[in-house]
């Protein structure tokens, strides 16, 4: 992976320093403010044959 050996990437755990809201220039964290131009969601949704993988979904008959 040889986009997180540059000096422009952060790598930053979550789990140390969550997510607290997005901003109107980037995501705020518990320790800090980092500024995007882009932010890019991951939902896990197939675009393709339209599933969601990975989403814990039962499905009820009536």
């Amino acid at each position: 992976m040889k986009f997180i050996n540059q000096d422009n990437v952060e790598l930053v755990d979550i789990n140390d320093t969550p997510i607290e809201r997005v901003t109107e220039n980037g995501i705020l964290t518990s320790d800090q403010e980092r500024n995007f131009d882009i932010i890019i969601y991951a939902t896990g949704f197939d675009a393709i044959t339209g599933t969601s993988k990975g989403l814990n979904r039962r499905r009820e008959r009536r």
